[in-house]
């Protein structure tokens, strides 16, 4: 039997790179997604023997672990195993820090919840230990991300029924919600609902400074997909 390995890649973001260019860009024609020192747009013209080879290591944040419901068979494929899905990770207080959806099976089934672990070095991680708790049936949660507001840490989560998050409200109830890490606690608390019937895909990057707890704080960057 062969353990099945999910590992983390973090890709960072070239848009600040490529601003310049965007920025010269012609109303209405597309925008240039590859534009390098040397080679400029053309692919064919980079010297890939030349380019720096960059060495790192792999690191097991949440072994794979069997499903509630594991087939009678000689073989293991994802439809046995626990889910572990939806990943995000951000640098706080001095580390890593990730959450992802963890269910007992494929996608988005009831009772999956958010889990998170820990990391000073982005190699050695904490055990996983839940954000949300393990909700009862219909209920679920999907991990949304991790943004970082004001000073405090939020995990936000997509909270629905039943299978899926996507259908008529009446039916899913759907709701973004975030939980705040309290420090004092070593734990995470419920912060508050955002908005209603609403979905994101990625976090905000940043924001003003405000008072108090407003859906409006992040309704701007909401994709219902």
């Amino acid at each position: 039997m062969k353990q099945l390995i999910y590992t983390l890649t973090l890709l960072t973001s070239i848009s600040a790179a490529l601003g310049p260019a965007v920025a010269a860009e012609k109303p209405g024609s597309p925008v240039t997604v590859l534009n390098l020192p040397g080679s400029g747009t053309d692919p064919a013209a980079i010297d890939y023997q030349s380019l720096p080879v960059l060495k790192g290591e792999h690191a097991i944040i949440n072994p794979a672990a069997l499903g509630p419901y594991p087939r009678k068979s000689d073989k293991i494929d994802l439809r046995d195993l626990r889910l572990n899905l939806h990943n995000y990770l951000i640098y706080h207080d001095g580390k890593f820090w990730c959450i992802w959806s963890d269910g007992p099976r494929i996608e988005d089934e009831p009772t999956q919840e958010i889990k998170y672990a820990t990391s000073v070095d982005g190699l050695h991680w904490t055990a996983a230990k839940s954000v949300t708790g393990t909700p009862k049936q219909p209920h679920a949660f999907i991990a949304r991300g991790l943004w970082l507001r004001d000073g405090q840490l939020l995990a936000l989560a997509a909270k629905y029924q039943g299978h899926g998050a996507f259908g008529p409200p009446d039916k899913k109830h759907l709701e973004l919600v975030a939980y705040r890490w309290e420090p004092k606690q070593d734990k995470w608390v419920l912060e508050g609902k955002l908005y209603d019937n609403a979905i994101n895909n990625f976090p905000r990057r940043s924001s003003p400074p405000r008072t108090g707890f407003s859906p409006a704080a992040i309704r701007g960057s909401m994709s219902a997909c």
